[in-house]
């Protein structure tokens, strides 16, 4: 059972392809008021809902501090030097086979088993969502994550 919710929707770009290894919008933030503080706990499953039924498979890249050495930018390739890559705490990987097919959207659920321990003076947990397929999506504001958490 999850005790807290924390959701996004990412800025994506209009007609345009992505290629693998994109970042689908930019790091997001979740701040110590979100998480409630210094407390551990577990990331449970992640939803992504797809409003231009591209169904791209994806990684969810999630930092217990800021990767400030990273490039994450809409639409380009993401870029994680070898110094940020030790603040990665999980990767929760969506496979395009998760998505349910609607008439003109879609929507994936996996269930994952993260620890989650945020180590760093703010306490804010850092999202990079990183493109594995070619999508094209139709909105700006195509792709929303939903991240459920759990008791440690």
């Amino acid at each position: 059972m999850s005790n807290l919710t924390l959701s996004a929707t990412l800025t994506t770009t209009n007609g345009t392809a992505y290629a693998a290894g994109d970042t689908i919008g930019s790091l997001v933030t979740f701040t110590e008021s979100q998480l409630y503080g210094n407390t551990m706990k577990r990331l449970k499953s992640v939803i992504i809902t797809d409003a231009s039924k591209q169904s791209s498979a994806i990684d969810i890249v999630l930092f217990r501090a800021n990767p400030t050495g990273s490039t994450f930018t809409n639409d380009a390739a993401a870029v994680i030097p070898v110094a940020d890559l030790t603040k990665i705490i999980g990767v929760a990987k969506v496979p395009s086979a998760n998505y349910s097919a609607y008439s003109a959207s879609s929507a994936a659920i996996v269930e994952v088993n993260i620890p989650i321990f945020v180590v760093n003076s703010t306490y804010n947990l850092y999202m990079a969502v990183i493109c594995q397929g070619t999508p094209t999506y139709t909105s700006t504001s195509a792709i929303s994550l939903t991240l459920s958490f759990g008791r440690y």
